[in-house]
């Protein structure tokens, strides 16, 4: 996904990049060849008119903008994560769903009654049983 012309899978890149200092190292992270990674720092400096990172012997030495860059791009980056894993959780006291049962007329009432009786009832769902030939 590009958002303002930056393939936002950079990101990934450029923060294990800072990280690692490495692109072999940040390569084998993201199970990426070192040519892949290559490419990807190349787009990011284009990107951003900067080296970003600098080879200093066998270590890569970020650049003052990458530096700048890191603490926002590992935030966006972990908002993400948190943003993707959250699950929303059921609270029974609390919800405000409404559940629709189909079925044929037989059951209809014994259903009625177990469900009246239930803990759903006593935590103040909302219900409906619909059947299938009848009403709303």
């Amino acid at each position: 996904m590009n958002f303002h012309k930056l393939d936002l899978n950079l990101l990934v890149a450029l923060d294990t990049l800072l990280e690692e200092r490495s692109v072999s190292r940040a390569a084998d992270r993201l199970n990426l060849s070192q040519s892949a990674l290559s490419s990807s720092l190349s787009r990011l400096r284009e990107y951003f008119g900067d080296e970003l990172l600098i080879a200093v012997g066998r270590r890569m030495e970020p650049t003052a903008l990458a530096l700048s860059l890191a603490p926002s791009v590992r935030d966006i980056l972990h908002r993400i994560q948190v943003t993707i894993q959250t699950r929303p959780t059921f609270e029974p006291a609390t919800a405000q769903r409404r559940f629709r049962i189909m079925t044929s007329d037989t059951p209809v009432s014994d259903l009625d009654e177990r469900v009246r009786r239930s803990e759903i009832k006593k935590r103040q769902l909302q219900r409906r049983i619909k059947e299938l030939l009848g009403q709303d």
